[in-house]
């Protein structure tokens, strides 16, 4: 398993460049259930950095991180038994040790939960989700960076842009999103049929969504602490070759002033 990926943030603020080299092996432990176990190393490193925050330019400062890494994942699929439910559950958890040798040496957990239920002879889908996810800095280093850290996507919750909430350095002069070392997000969604005919693969759907980002390490005058947000809307869904989309409009309906909202989107629509 590899990938590597750089990316412009932040109103291209910034440039990150990530990557990671890590072999797995999965084994099932039930019917049910499986495990993996993974190691290898892990890359980030902040590039050409040219806001004010004094935060950013203190982590973009230790530049190039390469450190080891090596965790566990517990996966429970009710899918696995080969039966066609009518209502199904996902379960993943992970944790992970990362950045061994670096300055950014951190253990972090992740959770994500979902059922999902077909109704109405199929005709309604009705799913529930919840994940979080948390990082700590171990050992004397600096502690993390907005690359070690969560960044929310409006995937998670819609109606808000990748890193549109959280904490952020309102006093520099692009007032910068930092990401948190704790998120966590709640979904509610219903898929259901328009009228139209069933060849189209197009559905309607509804959905409510909640979450938070925050803390960290480093936060001098930064307010880190946890603010709810929440958002409603309805959606589109469309069955393509490519895979599904999802054409969304979403109102933050809970949110701070500094957001950064992004209340129409489309989405790969993702499933357990």
């Amino acid at each position: 398993n590899a990938s590597y990926s750089e990316r412009f943030w932040a109103d291209d603020l910034f440039k990150s460049s990530d990557g990671y080299i890590k072999p797995f092996m999965q084994f099932p432990i039930s019917e049910l259930s499986a495990i993996a176990v993974t190691g290898g190393a892990e890359l980030s490193n902040i590039q050409n950095y040219t806001g004010d925050s004094t935060i950013m330019l203190d982590e973009a400062a230790r530049e190039r991180q390469i450190g080891a890494t090596a965790g566990l994942a517990y996966t429970f699929d009710t899918r696995r038994n080969g039966l066609d439910e009518p209502t199904y559950a996902y379960v993943k958890v992970t944790g992970d040790v990362g950045g061994l040798g670096a300055d950014n040496e951190y253990v972090k957990g992740t959770f994500i939960g979902n059922i999902t239920s077909n109704a109405l002879n199929d005709q309604v889908t009705l799913r529930a989700t919840v994940e979080g996810g948390a990082i700590a800095s171990i050992g004397d280093g600096p502690g993390t960076r907005i690359t070690d850290r969560f960044k929310m996507s409006p995937n998670q919750v819609m109606g808000f842009a990748t890193l549109g909430m959280g904490p952020r350095d309102l006093a520099a002069t692009d007032e910068d999103a930092l990401g948190g070392n704790m998120y966590t997000a709640a979904r509610l969604e219903a898929d259901f049929p328009i009228g139209l005919p069933e060849e189209y693969g197009i559905t309607g759907g509804v959905f409510a969504h909640a979450g938070s980002v925050w803390g960290l390490d480093n936060p001098g005058t930064v307010d880190d602490a946890f603010y709810l947000r929440a958002s409603a809307g309805a959606a589109l869904n469309w069955d393509t070759p490519l895979g599904p989309l999802r054409f969304y409009y979403a109102v933050p309906v809970v949110k701070e002033s500094y957001d950064e909202e992004r209340r129409f989107g489309v989405s790969i629509s993702t499933g357990f």
